[in-house]
């Protein structure tokens, strides 16, 4: 049984479409960036307001989790001819 079978087991469902990226504030305390696609566009959600601190390694892991929410967001939003092509709203 894998860990995945156990955390199943005991009700936990993974958010489709959603990835957790680790990080430090201002203050070096933990956080977690989340990275949301949705038929409307790709989102970082950052748990409060101010500066985030990310370890290169933590960044490598952001940029991979950015990449595949587009590529998520694409596969929620293929056109009749099956394009992939993404265009991504800017909140401002």
């Amino acid at each position: 049984m894998t860990a995945r079978d156990v955390l199943a087991r005991l009700g936990f469902v993974r958010e489709p479409h959603t990835w957790t990226v680790p990080g430090r504030d201002e203050h070096g305390h933990r956080v977690r960036l989340k990275v949301r696609a949705s038929e409307t566009g790709v989102s970082i959600t950052v748990p409060q307001s101010g500066a985030i601190r990310l370890h290169p390694l933590d960044a490598g892991r952001l940029r991979r989790a950015l990449r595949e929410a587009v590529l998520a967001y694409a596969a929620l939003n293929r056109d009749e001819t099956g394009s992939a092509e993404v265009t991504l709203p800017l909140a401002s």
